[in-house]
């Protein structure tokens, strides 16, 4: 009897309209044929663009970094700060959890601004207007939802870690090692996701999404280049951040009102610059893999 009833709740869910059609990765079109990406072009591209364009980097990112530097010292979220100095003089400090989710609010529809700022001045080539450098962006949502996407499976690596760093382990070996494999396809989803970073650019322009599957089909046999492109870029990073942090902590304790203002810009442009260079990342891997423009009608995905 109980069996039953499951099959006929299996059947009735499986015939469902809505559960049909749902479905990951599936195309109602062919599944396109992989793309061989350059690894040089993969590699060097996102910096020769900054290069290219270093002049409307230093504009663009210098007036978004300011931005958020005024954000920060507003709301007392300054890069000294995390130094944990006790006198700070007239840089205020807060320590309220609740301002601070503010604070990261902003600072990322800031970010979100300044990514479809950059991308549609040097990959849309239109004309930079700095009276609407600030003006609210139509595609801010979207950008910022993908973000928060991005942001999400790739920390999922860290939940499966901390699962099984606090876990007790089972006498039982099966449910040991099934629990284990389980859990460890967590280390495994960057390594997935970073075939799909185009589809920020897509995003970003306004474009309609192409299906998932033809970004997969497309972008297989390049985890490797995609790998060496991206760690390039967060190389340089955790270089630039890990120097920065060192060799102005003796500075901050002797002026922190004037160390604080400067670290804070300085650490602004400096992450935005990083933002940069995986954003031309994201965009060089759509060029290649779909050429320009797809449709400029929104995505309704």
């Amino acid at each position: 009897m109980v069996k039953k009833t499951i099959s006929q709740i299996g059947n009735q869910i499986k015939n469902c309209k809505c559960v049909r059609d749902v479905c990951f990765l599936c195309s109602m079109q062919e599944s396109g044929k992989s793309v061989k990406m350059p690894l040089l072009r993969l590699a060097l591209g996102p910096f020769a663009v900054v290069i290219d364009y270093i002049k409307t980097f230093f504009v663009v990112g210098g007036s978004y970094a300011l931005a958020q530097t005024l954000l920060a010292m507003l709301l007392g979220f300054t890069y000294v700060c995390l130094y944990g100095i006790e006198n700070v003089g007239l840089i205020y400090c807060s320590e309220s959890n609740a301002l601070y989710l503010i604070y990261s609010f902003f600072k990322f529809v800031l970010l979100a601004m300044f990514m479809i700022v950059w991308s549609r001045t040097v990959w849309g080539e239109n004309p930079l207007n700095l009276k609407k450098m600030f003006l609210p962006e139509k595609g801010i949502p979207s950008v910022l939802l993908t973000l928060a996407v991005f942001l999400f499976l790739n920390v999922i690596p860290m939940v499966s870690y901390y699962i099984l760093y606090r876990r007790e382990p089972n006498p039982d070996w099966v449910v040991e090692v099934f629990f284990f494999g389980v859990v460890s396809i967590g280390f495994l989803v960057p390594f997935w996701l970073m075939r799909f970073y185009s589809v920020l650019a897509f995003v970003i322009n306004g474009e309609k999404l192409p299906p998932l599957k033809i970004i997969w089909d497309k972008s297989s046999g390049n985890v490797l280049k995609i790998m060496t492109s991206l760690f390039l870029i967060l190389l340089l990073a955790i270089f630039v951040m890990v120097n920065f942090f060192f060799n102005f902590r003796a500075a901050a304790a002797e002026n922190v009102a004037y160390i604080g203002i400067v670290s804070e810009f300085l650490y602004n442009i400096l992450s935005l610059l990083v933002f940069t260079l995986f954003v031309n990342h994201c965009y060089i891997q759509k060029e290649i893999l779909f050429g320009g423009k797809q449709d400029e009608s929104k995505s309704s995905n």
